[in-house]
């Protein structure tokens, strides 16, 4: 299969329903993220970690506004 490239570089402006899910996405992951940091000791494993959550929750909002 050919990639996109046009839908993959274009700026998507989410739906007001598309929105609330990201909220709810976002809201979801700060706790995570709040419960990795204070249960994770500071170090660089504690930071990829909580980048590798910022990437998923990235990942997942492109997935809701391409519908894909």
């Amino acid at each position: 299969m050919a990639l996109d490239l046009r839908n993959m570089f274009s700026r998507h402006t989410p739906t007001p329903e598309q929105a609330s899910d990201m909220d709810l996405l976002r809201g979801k992951f700060t706790s995570l993220a709040s419960a990795l940091v204070a249960l994770t000791p500071p170090g660089p494993n504690q930071t990829l970690a909580v980048r590798h959550l910022e990437d998923a929750l990235m990942r997942a909002n492109k997935a809701i506004v391409e519908g894909s």
